[in-house]
């Protein structure tokens, strides 16, 4: 950063760099079911609820 007089706040030093297109990422695979048995899938870890 550096202290810019004219207008008295600081900017940066780095020069504007181009902008590059955006890469878009690949889908997620689909999540598997909880191997759990249902009593026991909304219990949070150790000492979640204390």
């Amino acid at each position: 950063m550096r202290f810019d007089a004219a207008t008295g706040r600081f900017v940066p030093v780095e020069e504007p760099r181009d902008t590059t297109p955006t890469t878009e990422a690949a889908e997620r695979p689909p999540t598997p079911d909880d191997p759990r048995p249902a009593a026991f899938r909304n219990i949070p870890p150790f000492g979640g609820a204390a």
